[in-house]
This record gives structure tokens, C-alpha cells and sequence, in this order.
């Protein structure tokens, strides 16, 4: 972002930074960043920015910027009261917001979540189901033919 800021007038501040990581790179060897113009306006500017070593991209990043006006519009809404992170609940209404975000080696069981949230299920069954893995394959000159394998 530096490389980019130093290529825009002064009154013109980032708004937008998206940026990636394609490959490891060596701190033992330098490194240089190219810095392209994509659009100077009034008041608008967008930078692409690549950063390369032993000519690979080992960074490329897209930046922009806009100068601070009054007149500007704003679409962000206004953050809504909520009590502190200590005073939230963990599980939201529907019991499943959180728990898909878990790792799978600490979620609950669902029998153990629905023993404990029984009094909250309208009604809940057991269901066996018989889970069959498929792999499908293909000769590689055969790309449009390929036949399944059953586990």
C-alpha cells in the first residue's frame, strides 16, 4: 500500500485495499514492487500493485482511493445498540448459527444438542439412513466416458 499511496495526490485516501498472497518468498532476497495506474479522477483513484521476486508475483494487490468530501454519501447504517460480548447469548434462536461454525471436534452431538434443547423442538425422530461413498473415474483419453465406483 505504501508503493501505491506514494503514485496518488495527497488528498486522495484509501478506501478499498483487497489483496493476495500467491507464493512464499525467500527475506533473505529483495523484493520490487510495480505500481500501475488503473484511473486518476478528481475524485477517485485505483492502483494495482505486484510485488515480485526472481520474477514471480508473490503479492498483487489492488488499491483504491477517494478524496473526503462533505457532500458524500454514505450507505453504512448505523451500528444498532447491543449489550457486551460477556452478556451475549452463544446460541442465537434457531440453536445452529454457532454451532456450524465450530470446529467439528467441539461441536455437540445432535442427540446431545437435542437433549438440551429439547423443551425448544417441536418434534424430532431418529432416522437411519445406509451412507454409500461414491468415486467416480476416468481413462485420461476417455474424458467423456467414466464409470463409478461404489465402497
Amino acid at each position: 500500500m505504501y508503493a501505491a499511496d506514494k503514485t496518488v495526490r495527497s488528498e486522495l485516501n484509501c478506501h478499498s485495499f483487497q489483496c493476495n498472497f500467491l507464493i512464499r518468498v525467500n527475506c533473505n532476497v529483495p523484493v520490487s514492487y510495480h505500481v500501475t495506474r488503473l484511473y486518476d479522477g478528481r475524485s477517485f483513484a485505483a492502483r494495482f500493485v505486484e510485488c515480485t521476486q526472481e520474477g514471480a508475483i508473490a503479492y498483487a494487490a489492488l488499491v483504491g482511493y477517494q478524496r473526503l468530501e462533505d457532500h458524500s454519501i454514505e450507505h453504512q447504517s448505523s451500528m444498532p445498540v447491543v449489550p457486551p460480548p460477556n452478556e451475549c447469548e452463544i446460541i442465537d434462536a434457531s440453536g445452529f448459527s454457532l454451532h456450524a461454525a465450530l470446529p467439528r471436534h467441539s461441536r455437540p452431538s445432535y442427540g446431545e444438542y437435542i437433549q438440551k434443547h429439547r423443551q425448544h423442538i417441536v418434534h424430532a425422530h431418529e432416522v437411519v439412513s445406509q451412507v454409500q461413498l461414491v468415486f467416480c473415474t476416468y481413462a485420461q483419453k476417455l474424458k467423456k466416458n467414466y464409470k463409478a465406483i461404489l465402497f
